[in-house]
């Protein structure tokens, strides 16, 4: 049906290979065409997009199922594996401040030696700090954009401080092109 429609427009508005690089709208019903022709190729791709997303999804759960899978026989292994760690003898054993080291043909196993965390509430202890260590307290400065944007002018491309008439060298205005848009 598509091209059905295509070719009679073509046919119409005198649109040929030959000439598609050249054609251009001169009235109304060329510019309605082109309208149809945009919704006509938007429609289509969502359809595609439908179809690719839908094997997307497809393969994301086979690969989500064949990971857990993995996870589940790693687990499993690496259970196994601490297990007979804890059973050697720690003179074969190489211990060092970090951690203890056991090597076999096909790899290692390794139990770091870990400090401990510490979980902190940073609200509370920037209030300790600010009251105790106001050294160790920092503070992010950043300008108000919002509120400093409007005091900013255009002059020739250079942006000025419209309250001291100060050129801005650290502010770079990069003109940008008009969007044209079509909504069908």
């Amino acid at each position: 049906m598509e091209n059905i429609m295509i070719n009679l427009a073509d046919e119409h508005l005198g649109v040929n290979e030959e000439n598609k690089e050249t054609w251009y709208i001169k009235d109304d019903l060329a510019a309605d065409f082109a309208l149809d022709m945009i919704r006509e190729k938007k429609a289509e791709f969502k359809r595609f997009k439908m179809i690719v997303d839908a094997k997307i999804d497809q393969l994301m759960e086979a690969m989500e199922k064949e990971e857990k899978e993995m996870k589940k026989g790693v687990s499993f292994f690496e259970a196994k594996l601490h297990e007979y760690f804890s059973s050697i003898d720690m003179k074969k054993i190489k211990v060092t401040k970090t951690q203890g080291k056991y090597t076999l043909p096909s790899g290692q196993l390794i139990m770091k030696i870990r400090g401990p965390e510490y979980k902190r509430d940073n609200d509370k202890l920037v209030e300790y700090l600010e009251k105790e260590r106001p050294e160790l307290v920092k503070i992010k400065k950043s300008p108000d954009w919002v509120k400093y944007k409007k005091s900013i002018g255009n002059v020739d491309g250079v942006a000025v401080d419209l309250d001291t008439g100060e050129k801005l060298d650290c502010i770079k205005i990069v003109e940008r092109e008009p969007e044209f848009k079509v909504e069908v």
